[in-house]
């Protein structure tokens, strides 16, 4: 090899990522969160999780964690927003409500407002009038 084709070769390294940094540059910067949207409904205020976007689960201590109004996001309830399991007649959206504490409720009329808005602002829907289910029930929006 004479010097001109070093300084070639040399050049073309500089410049060229090598295979294994170009796929480290693709891997998503936010690798293991979990991406939210807090919002709040008449002084209740919701962390608001997509779980028909993300494959996760929370653990009760990890609820506690995100609840907590000094060391983490703070809220008092964590809303998980997914589609039904089952194809059920009139049910567009089913979704879990978690207390701070991390006991899970069967049903929150501030929390299901915020998802309204959540789901229509995020266009997972153009409908107006939406169903959704908890656990214990079922409650219509317009």
């Amino acid at each position: 090899m004479n010097l001109e084709e070093h300084q070639q070769t040399s050049e073309s390294k500089k410049y060229m990522p090598s295979d294994r940094r170009s796929q480290q540059r693709r891997k998503p910067k936010c690798e293991g969160y979990i991406p939210f949207t807090k919002m709040q409904g008449l002084g209740n205020d919701f962390v608001v999780i997509n779980a028909m976007a993300h494959d996760f689960s929370l653990s009760t201590e990890s609820i506690q964690k995100i609840a907590d109004r000094h060391f983490g996001v703070g809220c008092d309830q964590i809303l998980i927003l997914n589609l039904p399991r089952i194809k059920e007649q009139n049910i567009d959206f089913t979704y879990q409500i978690f207390n701070a504490d991390g006991s899970e409720a069967g049903q929150c009329g501030n929390g299901v407002r915020c998802l309204a808005k959540f789901v229509t602002e995020h266009g997972l829907t153009q409908k107006k009038d939406l169903c959704f289910a908890t656990k214990s029930c079922k409650t219509l929006t317009h």
